[in-house]
């Protein structure tokens, strides 16, 4: 078992428990059927950035402002997020896997 945190613009927005320290796997998992989901739909890539980029940024205020996130953005903002990681807009030195005791 892993902890992935994830930072955002210099903010640790949380924590994720996950089973590997693999990156691509979170990506399979929650961002690609989302994504395929926008290809479907009409959505070419670079609008699905803006709107990940979007959403990213309305919870990092929210996390700035000491706010609570709930679970079910912060499973979305997860989702955003590797799908930004994947399309290189979000570097790998801003996300961590530490393996749990």
């Amino acid at each position: 078992m892993y902890n992935f945190y994830c930072y955002y613009k210099d903010l640790r927005i949380g924590k994720y428990k996950c089973q590997r320290d693999n990156i691509e796997e979170l990506y399979s998992i929650m961002s690609k059927p989302m994504i395929m989901d926008g290809f479907k739909n009409g959505k070419d890539w670079k609008l699905q950035v803006k709107v990940f980029q979007l959403f990213c940024d309305g919870i990092a205020k929210q996390v700035d402002r000491c706010e609570k996130v709930r679970a079910s953005d912060f499973l979305m903002f997860l989702s955003c997020y590797v799908a930004l990681v994947k399309y290189n807009k979000i570097p790998d030195t801003d996300y961590l896997f530490i393996k749990r005791k």
